[in-house]
């Protein structure tokens, strides 16, 4: 990955100019988008005729973006890493199995050592760690049939 990026930002308004820009160091929760495509709309106009008050320029405009993660930071969550999502969050037959053939994809090697299952009333937590060493406790909630509704992942290090 490079250490800068190009953007078309609004200098002043009307103005426009290619810049070179240093790549941000990621925060905790963070994830970097490698943009595709970018949509412009009306609010962006109104940015470059300088029609809202108190606005300051430089300013890159466009926030309806389509692209891919590149980099994650810190504390991402291992789903949101592999389905590209923002959250982490697996809804769905689908997702639930594109999550799991992706995982199978990026970690080959993945395996679970359980250590511990606890049990409440409508549910269970499996504690285990990974391949990597990771530790992971994953509370599942329990429908009245007994299926696993939600599930809720926390990681250790």
């Amino acid at each position: 990955m490079s250490s800068t990026y190009r953007a078309v930002e609004i200098s002043s308004p009307g103005v426009f100019s290619l810049v070179e820009r240093k790549v941000a160091v990621l925060g905790a929760g963070q994830v970097r988008i490698r943009v595709e495509a970018c949509g412009v709309c009306h609010s962006d106009a109104a940015t470059v005729e300088a029609q809202f008050p108190n606005l300051s320029y430089p300013r890159v405009p466009g926030h309806e973006v389509i692209g891919r993660i590149e980099e994650v930071g810190p504390g991402v969550p291992v789903a949101a890493q592999l389905l590209g999502t923002s959250d982490g969050k697996v809804v769905g037959k689908a997702s639930l199995e594109a999550y799991f053939r992706r995982g199978l994809e990026a970690y080959p090697e993945l395996h679970f050592r359980l250590a511990d299952v606890l049990c409440g009333i409508n549910s269970v937590v499996l504690y285990y760690t990974n391949q990597k060493g990771t530790r992971t406790a994953e509370f599942m909630e329990l429908s009245a049939t007994g299926k696993v509704a939600r599930v809720v992942a926390n990681y250790g290090t």
